[in-house]
């Protein structure tokens, strides 16, 4: 450190006299010279005079007492009062050529250049410029002292070095701009080459602002330690007291330690509850220190701002509760679990901080969860974070008995408890065995006391009052203040303890500019969509040619999805397109993206997937996960949310003549061929790949769904189905990306648990599916049944569902038979079945690998029953015969099925007990056939059986178990016109879901539904869809996605979140 400089009156004696300054000037009568025709020497010994006239001026400009805190203006000393002259010589050049540099060397010369310093902690970065080309030393320190009231700091330090006296410092120009946030300065000093590893002190003013993170936790152990085994050296002391030695002696943290400070006043509330600052105040200051930090890492500043005691960027922040500059730190690569000397985590230095009047920190402990930080994470003191707060606030109440601040000291716990309430009786117990700290008996026997009564276990002891019994009084205290706390804290946990995801005009959403700067993160891949046929409303986007399209278009899978908003089968219609197909037609009504997520990632690689999962837990945003949108029960909608787009995810189909796993897993007994799907591909496509390599794969009905989405994660049935399995049975091996970034292998020997899942345990819920590697088949050939049955003129209603009735009963001996298909039907529909029959039912039922000889002998008994109606109804069969399993798909499916309707619909699995009873099947079917007017269609999936029976015996799967007894999948759908009534359409739902599909629950109770084609508002969801496999599923997600970041309706999870108007989700009750 530089040496003061001293003043003495030989200095003053020393002095230019009134003769030796103005030489020019001897008689009142000469003329008056004017300023700018004096020397600039005089100038100078002028500026010199008056700097060096007063000796206690003069100390006062070096020595100058500053207050930096407490609402305060500061008192930079003597040069700030020459800041007026210069202002005024700045109103002449020429003058301002002589004066200015003048005062900067006079500012040199007696008051060491507290110029720099004074624009360091102005923000003024001319005064900087200006003092450094007068040539101030620029690793100068500051000698001022500061002053403060300190007993607020001696309450809390104890024995520190702390006084009412003046403080000495040890600060450069850089440290002071980085303190008070000056990016300009900031800036200037480190390019006029400023040491940004140069070390500061505050002294005991930098241990009183530790003393709100890591000193207090320090003397908090070093309370408590002792009093465990294991710890003592032998000289009777820890070794925590010699940290804490270090921290006293050690020569200081970096700059960038500085600018993480909170003021050494700071608390954004004073003591009477009242905002120290405005909203748009707090706000300024979080830019300018985010900023200021972000100027010093880019300039090489160390995160590790305390080496001492390894203490890190992410722990101060994590101390001030400031969940912006937590996050920012996140971004810049810091690792969440990064511990200091004594294995403290960013969890532990939220723990520790104490700041009255503040509300729990949550969302900081959010921000830290979701970049995977561990809440169970121990210390060197084998501490939790928990445990840490526990341990803080019971040294306090040990110590002082105060219930009033059991709220303000325990805002850290709270905030830690309610990112997992299940910690909540495990935590109490392991307070309960570390009890032994407490000296006397009867503190152990209340606080076990009042754990109880927190859990409502017993009621409080009943205690005669003794007089003058000093003890029972203390008992009396203690008891209040260990009740208090866990009556609090079980409140909150019984409480809602939501942490609602965040929505669009929130203050916590993502602001434009976070938005700009996310996309440039993924070169340019962020989406703000727009509703589909938004081109068809006045108004900005209003364009004719596109409205077009989209009339053309609208009904047509493949194009909607293209979109990353466009659905098939929208729960909710709230842009719908033009009824008029008139050229320039313009719609009515309103158009908003509805139930859509406004943003959507256009993923084209796993590192986009991460990125945009990294992005949605900073923001806390909901996550969507979408393919092509092929879905009823709106699990691709997310209102508020952020999209993970994966139709263009694509990194090639790739097939094996022998399946060989990426891992060597040997587990799996198939030595087929097999497919690896490297991407979202739609069937279309992974069907050409399977028919140019003469293999058959089994996919959906439908070559627009995706083949790796919710499709196969749901179950997934296909035309190969009852020959080859469930679209989940087929699955070998798959890469996940879990909601942490991490993609993950799942098959038989590895992750099985998460194979498992996604075999059948639903979509988006777990992780984002980006290959999966299924089995595929040698060709086979087909015959195809075709029959068509529909009522004649005159023929009754009563007479086709008997007729129907017939055929339902059937379907057991068909499905023993090795047929499968998907027959259909309606009565009164919208629009004729086939020919102009509107009450018709028809099929085309195949078998594989039989001749249409022994396809027609098979098939016979079916016809025989229904041709007894055939002088009342309309019965026409025919078989057809192909050589391969892909011409017979080509010419029996519909490539792109008709899509863009909105309906209600739902489905029921039926074994062979729920067909056989007749009377009970023809009462079902008068239910599913509805009113007039109801427009009904009821599709029959002959799909199960055969492969999808045998299973059944791998419990590798987490299909529905129904599937494995079931004879047919019976949906139900009623249509309704986009401009439907909000009424019509909950009266819609309703029937559906509790008449027609109440009916079939009636007939099978102990089946379910195929989830993928489920009821959306089923009561009974969780049972219907997954079954006794649920609480496993429940506890797979806990374990892949903890933090609950993907979400969807009906999903395994979802039960634990509830979605508000706008979107957000918070903790179900």
């Amino acid at each position: 450190m530089a040496d003061r400089h001293t003043f003495s009156a030989s200095d003053l004696a020393s002095s230019p006299s009134r003769q030796e300054l103005f030489p020019a000037i001897q008689t009142k009568t000469a003329s008056r010279a004017h300023l700018l025709e004096l020397p600039v020497e005089i100038i100078l010994h002028v500026v010199d005079f008056i700097f060096y006239s007063d000796l206690e001026s003069l100390q006062q400009g070096y020595n100058a007492p500053e207050k930096c805190y407490n609402g305060w203006y500061p008192n930079f000393g003597r040069f700030s009062i020459w800041r007026r002259a210069i202002r005024l010589a700045e109103t002449c050049r020429a003058l301002n050529t002589i004066v200015t540099p003048a005062i900067y060397l006079a500012d040199i010369k007696w008051n060491r250049g507290s110029s720099l310093l004074l624009g360091a902690k102005t923000g003024c970065a001319s005064t900087i410029q200006k003092a450094l080309e007068a040539g101030t030393e620029i690793e100068m320190w500051d000698f001022t002292e500061l002053y403060d009231d300190f007993e607020e700091l001696e309450y809390n330090m104890s024995n520190a070095d702390v006084t009412r006296e003046p403080v000495e410092i040890e600060m450069t120009a850089l440290h002071w701009a980085a303190y008070h946030r000056h990016v300009d300065a900031i800036s200037v000093l480190l390019e006029h080459g400023a040491n940004i590893q140069i070390p500061g002190n505050l002294s005991c003013l930098h241990r009183s602002y530790m003393r709100f993170s890591t000193y207090s936790y320090f003397r908090v152990v070093a309370y408590i330690m002792p009093h465990f085994s294991g710890f003592r050296q032998f000289d009777g002391r820890t070794w925590l007291h010699y940290v804490l030695e270090g921290i006293a002696d050690d020569e200081g943290p970096n700059v960038l330690y500085y600018a993480l400070m909170e003021d050494l006043d700071y608390d954004p509330v004073v003591s009477r509850g009242q905002p120290r600052y405005t909203q748009e105040q707090s706000n300024r200051r979080e830019e300018s220190k985010i900023a200021a930090v972000k100027t010093l890492l880019q300039a090489g500043a160390s995160m590790t701002t305390h080496s001492t005691i390894l203490l890190h960027a992410l722990h101060q922040a994590c101390g001030n509760w400031d969940a912006e500059m937590v996050a920012f730190l996140l971004e810049q690569g810091a690792d969440v679990h990064v511990r200091d000397i004594l294995g403290n985590t960013p969890l532990h230095y939220v723990a520790m901080r104490k700041l009255y009047y503040r509300e729990p920190p949550r969302e900081v402990v959010r921000v830290l969860l979701r970049h995977g930080a561990d809440i169970n994470a121990v210390n060197k003191f084998s501490r939790t974070p928990l445990q840490v707060c526990f341990e803080y606030i019971t040294e306090t109440y040990r110590e002082t008995y105060r219930p009033e601040k059991a709220r303000t000291n325990s805002a850290p716990f709270v905030a830690l408890l309610e990112s997992e309430p299940r910690l909540f009786p495990g935590i109490m117990q392991l307070m309960l065995r570390d009890l032994d700290w407490y000296s006397e008996p009867y503190e152990k026997l209340l606080i076990r006391e009042a754990i109880a009564l927190a859990f409502g276990k017993t009621e409080p002891a009943a205690k005669e009052k003794k007089s003058r019994n000093n003890q029972y009084k203390a008992e009396k205290e203690a008891q209040t203040v260990f009740i208090a706390i866990y009556d609090m804290l079980r409140d909150y946990v019984e409480d809602k303890t939501a942490f609602p995801e965040s929505a669009p005009g929130d203050a916590c959403w993502p602001s434009p500019s976070t938005w700009d700067a996310f996309n440039a993160t993924i070169s340019g891949k962020l989406i703000a969509t727009k509703p589909v046929a938004i081109s068809c409303y006045p108004g900005p986007d209003y364009n004719p040619s596109a409205c077009a399209s989209v009339q053309q278009n609208w009904f047509t899978g493949s194009w909607q999805s293209a979109n990353p908003v466009g659905l098939d089968y929208p729960l909710n219609m709230t842009c719908p397109p033009p009824s008029s197909t008139a050229a320039n037609s313009t719609a009515a009504g309103s158009c908003t993206l509805g139930t859509n997520p406004p943003f959507a990632v256009n993923v084209t690689s796993t590192d986009d997937i991460v990125a945009a999962l990294r992005f949605a837990r900073e923001n806390n945003l909901r996550v969507v996960v979408k393919s092509t949108g092929h879905d009823v029960l709106g699990r691709s909608d997310g209102l508020g949310g952020l999209e993970i787009w994966l139709r263009y995810f694509r990194n090639g189909i790739d097939f094996q003549p022998s399946y060989a796993s990426s891992t060597g897993c040997d587990a799996t007994p198939w030595t087929g061929s097999a497919m690896k799907l490297g991407g979202a591909y739609m069937w279309g496509e992974s069907y050409a790949a399977a028919r140019e390599n003469n293999v058959v794969v089994v996919g959906g009905g439908s070559s627009t769904v995706c083949s790796t989405g919710g499709w196969m994660q749901g179950g997934g049935h296909g035309p190969a189905s009852h020959n080859f399995g469930l679209g989940a049975d087929q699955v070998l091996e798959a890469e996940v990306v879990l909601a942490n970034g991490t993609l993950l292998t799942a098959n038989a020997c590895q992750n099985q648990d998460l194979s498992y899942a996604i075999r059948g345990g639903g979509p988006g819920t777990y992780g984002v599916v980006v290959s999966t590697t299924i089995k595929a088949y040698p060709q086979l050939k087909a015959t195809v049944q075709n029959m068509q049955i529909a009522a004649k003129d005159g023929a009754s209603r009563d007479t086709f569902l008997d007729a129907l009735t017939t055929l339902y009963t059937s379907i057991p001996e068909l499905v023993e038979a090795g047929f499968a298909g998907y027959p259909h039907w309606q009565v009164d529909g919208p629009a004729p079945s086939f020919a102009n029959f509107t009450t018709a039912y028809s099929h085309a039922i195949y078998a594989f690998n039989k001749s249409q000889d022994e396809v027609e002998a098979a098939g016979k008994f079916l016809l025989d029953r229904i041709n007894n109606f055939s002088d009342v109804l309309f019965v026409n069969s025919s078989y057809v015969s192909y050589p391969d399993y892909w011409s017979f798909f080509g010419n029996t499916s519909v490539d792109d099925n008709p899509v863009g309707l909105m309906a209600a619909s739902g489905s029921r699995l039926l074994d062979t007990a729920a067909v056989s009873n007749r009377t009970a099947v023809r009462n079902l079917l008068n239910i599913l056939a509805g009113a007039p007017g109801e427009f009904v269609t009821n599709v029959i999936s002959l799909v199960s059986g055969g492969q999808v029976w045998k299973d059944g015996s791998d419990k590798s799967s987490a299909v529905l178990p129904a599937w494995r007894t079931a004879v047919l999948h019976q949906s139900v759908a009623r249509i309704l016109s986009n401009d439907v009534s909000a009424e019509t359409w909950d009266a819609v739902h309703h029937d559906v879901t509790y008449n027609k599909i109440g009916a079939m629950k009636a007939l099978a109770p102990g089946m379910g539904s195929y989830m993928n084609e489920g009821d959306a508002l089923d009561p009974d969801w969780k049972m219907s869809f997954y079954g006794e496999n649920y609480d496993k599923l429940l506890g797979i997600k806990n374990v892949y996605d903890p933090d609950s970041v993907f979400y969807c309706p009906t999903c395994v999870g979802s039960d634990l979140w509830e979605a508000d108007g706008a979107g957000r989700l918070c903790r179900a009750s």
